[in-house]
């Protein structure tokens, strides 16, 4: 079986009493963020403190080009490979989760004895979060101060305000991680809603009638808010 960039050249170090498989050319540049969990960010390099190892901040960067490339790589050639996105996801915890500020916030979490599609579909869900959160890193200038404002502007950007509901429906068919009964509710509300927004109504009207799928809408996950929020715009179109 071909190996991932991440398989090869695995070598393990110890620490204390654990032991950490590592690519065999990144163990000495990344090993302080592995062993380190007070690993500062200051100017000009990143440091682990009084025994780690310095980076400076050429290195680092160039280091995330790469790993970001590798990665990307990886995805593209292995995403439904459950052992595959395991060792990336490892790798990528252990590499930035100390460095990049939300780098492992609402990430899913691994049952040990789920059945391994399940598991696979975690770590997929995991890594490509991880990989966007490393794209939004790099593009923020390699740096966490202004992070949170990058990821509110990106989100803000990604709400589409003029809605098309058969796209809408097409997306959430689409949309990885629901079951086919949630995709089923949701598009069904979907054509609800969309009954509701082509009548001739006053804007109170629709607003009386849409009310009822807001707070419906409020128990969903925030992907899926955010697709459908801009529906209720719609009720200024008349």
């Amino acid at each position: 079986m071909k190996s991932t960039p991440f398989e090869k050249d695995f070598e393990s170090f110890s620490f204390g009493e654990g032991s950490f498989p590592f690519m065999g050319s990144l163990a000495k540049t990344f090993q302080f963020m592995i062993y380190c969990k007070d690993t500062v960010e200051y100017e000009g390099g990143y440091s682990s403190g009084e025994d780690g190892v310095f980076m400076n901040e050429k290195d680092f960067c160039r280091k995330l080009d790469e790993d970001i490339d590798r990665s990307l790589e990886t995805w593209d050639a292995y995403s439904y490979d459950e052992e595959k996105m395991s060792v990336l996801f490892r790798y990528l915890m252990g590499a930035y989760g100390d460095i990049i500020e939300g780098f492992c916030d609402e990430l899913r979490v691994i049952q040990p004895y789920e059945k391994t599609a399940l598991q696979a579909e975690a770590y997929r869900e995991n890594v490509k979060k991880m990989l966007e959160r490393l794209e939004g890193f790099r593009q923020n200038g390699y740096k966490n101060e202004g992070l949170l404002e990058y990821y509110l502007r990106l989100e803000q950007n990604d709400i589409i305000m003029d809605v098309d509901f058969t796209q809408l429906r097409l997306e959430i068919g689409f949309m990885e991680g629901l079951s086919k009964h949630e995709k089923d509710e949701i598009i069904e509300k979907l054509g609800e809603m969309e009954e509701i927004c082509s009548q001739v109504l006053l804007k109170r009207q629709k607003w009386d009638q849409l009310r009822k799928y807001l707070v419906w809408l409020s128990g969903k996950d925030v992907n899926i808010a955010l697709k459908i929020l801009p529906i209720f715009f719609k009720i200024s179109k008349v």
